[in-house]
């Protein structure tokens, strides 16, 4: 996770009001947010190719 400049997190802190636990908060979320965004991502590239190779996808609940 890309960390903050301490400038930044003092700008943070003094103009925004946020205290520092509210910043680290905000920085995991996003990191979390983008990490999730990368593995959705990677999922969908592994779906299509499944589908270009036509190798079922559905699960054994799924009667199609």
């Amino acid at each position: 996770m890309a960390d903050l400049s301490d400038e930044d997190e003092r700008l943070l802190q003094q103009e925004a009001g946020l205290t520092p636990e509210t910043i680290r908060t905000i920085a995991a979320l996003g990191f979390t947010l983008t990490r999730t965004a990368s593995l959705l991502s990677y999922i969908k590239e592994l779906a299509d190719e499944a589908e270009q190779r036509s190798i079922p996808t559905h699960t054994a609940s799924d009667p199609s």
